[in-house]
């Protein structure tokens, strides 16, 4: 009876420990919808250990009538980090718009900075986006 309590709690540590690695953090439009002028909801999923996040975002739209975002992102270690970032944007039904601009950046971070980057729509057509990070180009 010991050692089968033993093994129980064993693999539950284990399970705890390693949790559910995610390499991959993204933000978005909580209710995937545009609504100008209004407080924005967002989603963030996010792995505990990846240190660079998302610490501010602000959005607008532009004179054109395109959308852009500003997405500040801080790295929270004591390390210097580089990362890698992407826009992707998608239309009202939630299709995403097919553009070359959609392409993986490579941002550097000191140990404890932020910095803030600024994403244009490609057309007006691209109502809603989605932030992602990774630290490796999949």
């Amino acid at each position: 009876m010991k050692k089968t309590a033993t093994i129980a709690l064993s693999a539950t540590l284990l399970l705890g420990l390693t949790g559910c690695l995610h390499t991959v953090d993204s933000v978005e439009n909580y209710h995937k919808e545009s609504v100008p002028n209004e407080v924005i909801r967002l989603h963030v999923e996010t792995d505990a250990s990846q240190p660079v996040k998302v610490s501010n975002l602000l959005e607008k739209t532009a004179a054109n009538g395109f959308k852009q975002i500003a997405v500040e992102f801080t790295n929270f270690s004591s390390k210097p980090r580089t990362i890698f970032y992407r826009c992707e944007w998608f239309d009202e039904s939630g299709m995403r718009v097919e553009t070359s601009l959609t392409q993986w950046s490579e941002g550097r971070f000191p140990a404890r900075d932020s910095k803030q980057f600024l994403f244009t729509a490609p057309n007006e057509r691209a109502k809603d986006f989605k932030i992602r990070i990774s630290e490796d180009i999949r």
